[in-house]
C-alpha cells in the first residue's frame, strides 16, 4: 500500500511540499473543527512554510460573529489551536524532515482566514551547507565571541 501524504516516511518532492503541507493542515483542521477550510495554499522557503487557509469558520462561528460574539469565537479558536499544535508541528516535521522551532498562528475572523507559519531551525541550513560541523541542540549553544 502506498502511504498518503502525512504518513510517517512519506516526504513529497520539493515541488510537491506545499501541496502536502496544505493537505496536512486542512485535514487537521477538519478533524479538530468538524469541517475543512474550503481553500488552502502553502508557500515554502528554506526558513519557513506558511499555509494560508480560506473559509475556516463553521456555521455556528459565523452566527456568533453576526450576534457580536467575536471574542468568544477568538477564544475558542485559541483553545483549538493549542490542541492542534503538536499534530501540526509533527506532521510538518515528518513531511519536511526539518525541525520546526516555532509555529505562528493567526486568524482573521472576517473573512474567516487562518495562517499557519512553521519556522525551521536555521542552524540546520548552516550544517547542511557545510558552515557548521555539527548542529547543537537548541538551548545548548555556546555564545560565540568575535
Amino acid at each position: 500500500m502506498i502511504p498518503s501524504v502525512g504518513e510517517i516516511g512519506d516526504r513529497p518532492q520539493r515541488g510537491d511540499l506545499p501541496a502536502g503541507v496544505t493537505k496536512l493542515v486542512m485535514d487537521v483542521y477538519g478533524r479538530h473543527l468538524g469541517r475543512r477550510p474550503t481553500d488552502g495554499r502553502s508557500y515554502a522557503s528554506d526558513e519557513l512554510v506558511m499555509c494560508v487557509l480560506r473559509d475556516t469558520l463553521s456555521p455556528a462561528e459565523k452566527n456568533q460573529l453576526v450576534e457580536g460574539h467575536a471574542s468568544s469565537v477568538h477564544e475558542a479558536r485559541l483553545r483549538v489551536q493549542g490542541a492542534m499544535r503538536e499534530e501540526l508541528v509533527a506532521g510538518v516535521e515528518r513531511l519536511t524532515g526539518r525541525k520546526v522551532v516555532d509555529l505562528i498562528t493567526a486568524h482573521d475572523l472576517d473573512p474567516g482566514s487562518a495562517f499557519e507559519t512553521f519556522v525551521f531551525d536555521a542552524r540546520e541550513l548552516f550544517f547542511l551547507n557545510g558552515f557548521l560541523e555539527d548542529p547543537v541542540p537548541l538551548g545548548e549553544a555556546e555564545p560565540q565571541s568575535a
